[in-house]
């Protein structure tokens, strides 16, 4: 019997293993890593389901999978797997989609914070001020330019549209799977720009979309616009976004991933002092994270990772 082997195995509750038992089984043995009799049935697998790469998958562990075919990652970007270390013939899938509506309203709540000054009247409330005077940033009849129309980028574009809110995507492919009132193709994102109200970020990090919003496609959105990155940090050249913040005090932007993220003990801080900027609303990555998450992106992932291997089967 060909196998799946689990690498989580610090996660993977009772419950979890059972439900992905009935995902592979009888086809596929699960196996966990890091059990008794793991090793002696490594020539049988076929397939990796990790949530982690580094530390976890070494060229050591390759070494002993001769036949591998799939790397399947519960998370939806594969920027955290070293290709380098893979065999050519080794394809690796992404859980792209098993959070997007989760992802989705943490947009809006980023969104609303920043557009609705939150953080500034509960501050200034708490000190005993009163602001009725400071105005609000609506969201009806304005243009959300959402870059990025895969899974989440599509559940935005959901909600948006209950907001009143014009819904213009930007995507490689200028062809939208989604209901919105415009698409186009990634290269005419800097003439979108400067129509953008709110700008959504929700693309992989690849080589291609590393450093996508730089001091250029700053300069080129409204003063008053809002800005919000629920995809990778490094989408955003840090330097330029901070001083375009410095320099744009009506411009704010919303934050849930990270240039730098602290390590155990380490307190948060970026690289530039981004987070001590009133213009900034900002999470510690947890746009996903509701009870029983983990065990929706596994079998979502799971569920993939069988569909993948009943077509090769069938070849």
């Amino acid at each position: 019997m060909r196998a799946i082997l689990v690498t989580f195995s610090d996660r993977l509750t009772s419950e979890l293993e059972h439900d992905l038992k009935e995902v592979f089984e009888p086809d596929y043995e699960v196996v966990v890593l890091g059990r008794p009799d793991a090793e002696s049935k490594f020539d049988k697998v076929v397939a990796l389901l990790i949530f982690q790469f580094k530390g976890v998958v070494t060229p050591e562990l390759l070494s002993k999978l001769p036949n591998l075919k799939v790397i399947q990652t519960i998370t939806a970007g594969t920027d955290h797997i070293d290709r380098s270390i893979l065999p050519l013939d080794v394809v690796v899938l992404s859980g792209s989609g098993a959070n997007s509506d989760y992802i989705a309203e943490h947009v809006f709540a980023l969104m609303l914070a920043a557009a609705k000054n939150i953080v500034f009247h509960t501050d200034a409330m708490r000190n005993g001020e009163f602001h009725q005077e400071v105005f609000a940033k609506p969201l009806r009849d304005t243009t959300l330019l959402i870059v990025g129309l895969g899974s989440i980028g599509c559940e935005v574009a959901k909600r948006a549209k209950c907001f009143g809110m014009k819904v213009v995507g930007v995507n490689r492919s200028g062809i939208a799977r989604c209901e919105v009132d415009s698409v186009f193709k990634s290269d005419k994102l800097l003439e979108l720009l400067p129509q953008a109200d709110f700008i959504v970020i929700s693309v992989a990090l690849t080589p291609e979309t590393k450093g996508l919003i730089g001091e250029k496609e700053l300069a080129a959105m409204k003063d008053d616009a809002v800005l919000v990155n629920v995809s990778r940090g490094k989408v955003i050249d840090e330097a330029a976004l901070y001083r375009h913040l410095v320099n744009h005090p009506n411009f704010k932007v919303g934050l849930d991933v990270w240039w730098r993220y602290p390590k155990e003990n380490e307190k948060f801080a970026q690289h530039f002092p981004i987070e001590k900027l009133p213009n900034v609303i900002m999470t510690p990555h947890i746009a996903p994270k509701v009870p029983g998450f983990f065990e929706r992106m596994t079998l979502f992932s799971a569920r993939k990772l069988r569909s993948y291997l009943n077509i090769l089967k069938s070849k």
